[in-house]
């Protein structure tokens, strides 16, 4: 009987201990789960590189609430938070003056940094700064209360932005600065009901993919932040701003104060990364824009120049496909490769057509001059040489293929053979600022091109060329209404251009940079019309419309190039 009352004890307690075990275990996952919340250092409210699970998120997808671990991934040996919209990821902490800092890096589309964030019934209220809103290299700092939103900087442009970036927002009392890899973009004062506090979210657009990482929130004086300095990209000018003067050493730029001796980027997507349009909207000679996608209001647009080419296929009426973004016409003899690593190719086979039985040499150089094959990419702008004491373009290119077809020595016109070229052109358009069209009616074209010239003689004898793509008597002015060239470098020897030397060789296989200095180009070139023609034109009279990179073939040529690294970087002029 005792054995069997210790025996029974013994079972007893064991079972008190496995129960307190068990007890002691889900008392922790609890506390782990509900009660414990995330402790950081003196002066940091959170951090989180997501290495471990932070417990001080909310994750929502498509409205559902998600586990963290669900868009954590490795991405470069690296954990990084995925987020695909429409995606929400809250931090769940009520702070009134902090600094927020994270990494992020754009897949696509669009992502909103929400701070000083309240929901409630009554009232939504907030701060957010709008990545890739309104372009793909977009940064905009607005304002939210209940239904009434306020933009309160304008856009301000970053390349490259597909690589990794750090946002930092410092907000102390009606005092908010914003920064981007360390550089200050933005200082805004909220002097009308200021929102004082509130949380901080990270919403990505449907249809749009962020990553980040990195995310830090730490304490924040009066003295780390920006109350009187005009910073670099505040406003100066907006019809829905007060015109503000900049402080001395800036000056005002495209409704932005600008430091005086910065020297900017005035192409956008100089990584051909926004996808290429059309531009809708042209008074332009000569012009006639193909219909393209447009993805996120593209810098770029795909142009085909000329209302009457002979060719069997114009470009409208395209096909993209992915990855590379490729555009062709329906028979695929004209065709714009986009990579992700910034460049493009052009593909402009007139050969092709020329065996489907198309006469593409019948083209006329008087007006109405609309039979002008020019296949390629333009960007509008416009900039005003008179706002900049240096003005300089760069281009990298690689000829891939430049060969004329054998059929060439059957063409004729008014019943004898004529020259057939190719000339890979980049074109500076300048505007007279005035009113019409400047001076005769006449808009100009500054050319450098690349060119092979082939001769009958020379197709009956089989001859294909040399590889090299020669540019020495390639720069020129030339009338856009009647196609005439105006001012030529290398045949006009009387008139040395300052830039004759810029203009590489290009050859085959090879990727060879291009610079110019534009503004004393543009001198150059129309000093010389007025001592030809006896007029009184003023570089400063003109501003730069757009700028093309294109293809201009009379015959049948194959032809294949590569562009990378597009610029045209300014320096401001003196008062």
């Amino acid at each position: 009987m005792l054995v069997f009352n210790i025996t029974k004890k013994k079972k007893y307690i064991l079972g008190i201990l496995v129960l307190t075990i068990i007890l002691v275990i889900v008392g922790i996952d609890l506390f782990n789960r509900f009660i414990k919340e995330e402790t950081y250092e003196e002066g940091t409210y959170f951090r989180d590189n997501f290495d471990t699970n932070n417990k001080d998120w909310d994750f929502y997808h498509n409205g559902e609430s998600k586990p963290a671990a669900a868009n954590i991934k490795t991405v470069d040996g690296n954990k990084v938070l995925k987020a695909k919209g429409p995606y929400l990821a809250k931090i769940n902490k009520e702070l009134n003056d902090y600094s927020l800092k994270f990494r992020f890096k754009r897949i696509e589309g669009s992502m909103i940094v929400n701070f000083r964030e309240y929901r409630s019934e009554e009232e939504n209220s907030q701060y957010f700064i709008g990545l890739g809103n309104d372009k793909a290299t977009a940064i905009n700092l607005s304002k939210q209360i209940n239904a009434n939103f306020n933009l309160i900087s304008l856009r301000v442009e970053v390349d490259h932005y597909r690589d990794w970036h750090t946002l930092e927002v410092r907000v102390c009392d009606n005092i908010i600065n914003v920064y981007l890899d360390d550089n200050f973009l933005i200082k805004y004062e909220d002097t009308e009901n200021p929102i004082l506090s509130g949380s901080v979210s990270f919403s990505v657009i449907a249809n749009s993919e962020y990553l980040i990482d990195d995310v830090e929130i730490k304490s924040v004086k009066k003295e780390d932040v920006v109350e009187e300095v005009a910073c670099p990209y505040e406003c100066c000018t907006d019809e829905f701003y007060k015109t503000k003067s900049c402080s001395v050493g800036y000056v005002c730029y495209d409704s932005a104060c600008r430091p005086k001796d910065e020297e900017i980027e005035l192409l956008k997507d100089t990584k051909f990364e926004w996808g290429f349009g059309e531009f809708t909207e042209s008074n332009l000679p000569r012009a006639q824009w193909c219909e393209m996608p447009i993805q996120e209001e593209p810098a770029w647009a795909v142009s085909e120049i000329a209302t009457e080419t002979h060719f069997c296929q114009n470009l409208p009426n395209p096909k993209s496909t992915e990855p590379t973004i490729i555009f062709e016409s329906e028979g695929g003899h004209k065709k714009l490769f986009s990579y992700k690593d910034g460049r493009i190719k052009l593909q402009f086979d007139t050969s092709a057509e020329e065996k489907e039985g198309c006469i593409i040499t019948n083209y006329k150089r008087s007006p109405p001059a609309l039979s002008w094959p020019l296949y390629g990419v333009r960007q509008q702008l416009p900039v005003d040489f008179t706002d900049f004491e240096e003005l300089n373009f760069s281009l990298d290119m690689k000829l891939n293929k430049f060969e004329p077809s054998i059929y060439e020595q059957k063409c004729t016109k008014y019943g004898a053979k004529i020259d057939r070229y190719g000339e890979f052109l980049i074109v500076f358009l300048l505007k007279f600022k005035g009113e019409g069209y400047g001076p005769n009616n006449l808009y100009w074209l500054l050319i450098n091109s690349c060119s092979k010239h082939w001769w009958s003689g020379a197709y009956e004898r089989g001859e294909s060329g040399n590889k090299e793509c020669a540019s020495n008597s390639t720069e020129y002015i030339m009338s856009d209404g009647f196609g005439i060239p105006m001012y030529h470098s290398a045949m006009d020897n009387n008139i040395i251009s300052s830039v004759n030397n810029a203009h590489p060789i290009l050859k085959e296989g090879q990727w060879v940079s291009y610079d110019v200095d534009l503004k004393k180009f543009a001198e150059d070139g129309i000093n010389y019309y007025n001592i030809k023609y006896g007029t009184d034109l003023d570089s400063n009279d003109y501003e730069l419309a757009h700028i093309d990179l294109a293809w201009e073939i009379i015959g049948a040529f194959d032809t294949e190039i590569e562009l990378r690294n597009p610029s045209l970087k300014g320096k401001f002029a003196d008062d």
